[in-house]
């Protein structure tokens, strides 16, 4: 089996490969010299995708994009597809098919934008949102979990991948389809759900609570990569077992969140639930809807969703698919939550955990108001100039200067107010930050700070 052997060679060099031909500077290339390379036959699915290290495992936008049009030239698509809006007499396939491409390019557009004002949009979006990812085994009440933390939070909306509209009127395509091209749509309606958020799709709302995300994407595919799909006949949909390493022998870069897309979750937050329990919710779940779905990771009810039959024959398969989210590197935090329990209890402990990260994203100013060194911190963290722990990520020297917002009275009481006069903290060549002591690179000396200590000028 090809995809074995590609497998068995070392990680380090196959990562690397992958990385060198598949650049995002491709997805620059011309329609016309993009037709002429796909109209060309030595261009097979598997030859475009031999240089993955697991086969399905895309880490930009170029790669899966080109494999979609490659499909929409050889008009490879099955013709016995129900879609999602098939009670809608005005739409034909032509015309799901059809959006779906023209949504394809505006998100190709949106990537390539180099404008400062697409980058404005992004960095203004990264400030003011809080994304939510849950993640969890079909039965593990994820999608319970989000309708439960938006009904709950305030200024929330709920989403999902592939999200709804466009997406999920072809979705039944690519999972008739299947293989390597289904694993490709799904990877691009991770860069679509960008599109969405950054474009103004959610301006209203401050939260973000999305059910299924990247890592999922990531996840699943490294559990169970697709067969090789090297012929020019239609897919059954079903994918044949591949032989893959251990999630815990391979490599953290197969687990990177990819670098061009670049919204990332606040929160990652991953449903651990047993196999029993899983398994009876979803038995009760089958028995109760006749509701058709499936896809990578399900996402809907339904007793015809691949994934219950690949999970319930094949338990050792679920402990890698949630080994394998807990390894995905991207989101700011990653927390695990106990799902066996009732719905109230998974919903309290979620709430407990994005409670304090939210208030502090979405305020933090209000958050920081008797801690000006953990907001000095915080912004540096933001600006990637140190880790967690407050330790400096390279060499350069800083040049950092943060407001803050409190000041203290006389008596030593704190009082904060968003219009009063704001100090500024000042730092350059910090190498160091935490609640109570600032360490210089330069000098390898410290100096003890307290709450009454509200600015200071290094």
């Amino acid at each position: 089996c090809r995809s074995v052997a590609i497998l068995s060679q070392p990680w380090n060099h196959l990562v690397q490969t992958k990385r060198d031909i598949h650049h995002p500077t491709t997805m620059a290339k011309s329609s016309s010299s993009a037709a002429e390379e796909y109209n060309d036959t030595r261009y097979h699915y598997d030859h475009l995708t031999s240089p993955l290290p697991i086969p399905g495992l895309f880490h930009d936008f170029a790669l899966p994009a080109k494999l979609l049009r490659l499909a929409r030239d050889r008009n490879d698509f099955p013709a016995d597809v129900v879609f999602a809006n098939k009670d809608r007499d005005d739409v034909t396939t032509d015309d799901v098919i059809s959006n779906f491409y023209d949504l394809l390019d505006k998100v190709e557009a949106y990537l390539t934008d180099p404008s400062s004002s697409q980058q404005h949009k992004l960095n203004a979006t990264q400030q003011t949102k809080f994304l939510i990812e849950v993640e969890g085994l079909d039965g593990s009440g994820k999608t319970t979990l989000v309708k439960r933390l938006q009904e709950t939070l305030p200024h929330a909306i709920a989403t999902k991948t592939p999200s709804s509209g466009l997406l999920a009127d072809i979705r039944p395509l690519w999972d008739k389809r299947g293989g390597i091209l289904a694993r490709a749509f799904y990877m691009i309606s991770n860069y679509v759900l960008e599109y969405e958020i950054v474009t103004g799709y959610y301006e209203q709302y401050d939260v973000i609570i999305i059910d299924r995300w990247y890592a999922s994407t990531c996840g699943y595919t490294v559990a169970r990569p697709p067969k090789n799909d090297s012929s020019n006949t239609l897919g059954s949909g079903e994918e044949e077992e591949q032989r893959i390493p251990n999630i815990g022998d391979m490599p953290d870069k197969m687990f990177d969140w990819p670098t061009d897309l670049r919204l990332r979750p606040n929160i990652l937050l991953v449903l651990q639930i047993d196999h029993s329990t899983r398994q009876k919710r979803v038995d009760n779940r089958a028995s109760s809807t006749a509701t058709t779905g499936g896809g990578e990771g399900g996402g809907a009810p339904s007793r015809f969703n691949p994934w219950d039959e690949r999970l319930a024959k094949d338990i050792a398969l679920g402990e890698r698919i949630l080994e394998a989210l807990h390894r995905v590197r991207g989101p700011d935090e990653t927390y695990t939550i106990n799902a066996n329990n009732s719905i109230e209890d998974v919903a309290r402990q979620a709430l407990d955990i994005v409670k304090l990260p939210m208030e502090r994203h979405l305020n933090p100013q209000d958050h920081f108001a008797s801690n000006p060194l953990g907001w000095w911190k915080y912004m540096g963290q933001n600006l990637q100039l140190c880790d967690e722990s407050g330790e400096r990520m390279h060499r350069a020297l800083w040049n950092l200067q943060v407001s803050y917002n409190s000041s203290k009275s006389s008596n030593g009481s704190s009082s904060s107010s968003s219009g009063s006069s704001i100090p500024i903290l000042k730092t350059v060549g910090l190498d160091r930050i935490d609640t109570n002591f600032v360490y210089y690179w330069t000098a390898s000396s410290a100096f003890p700070c307290n709450e009454s200590f509200i600015w200071a000028s290094i």
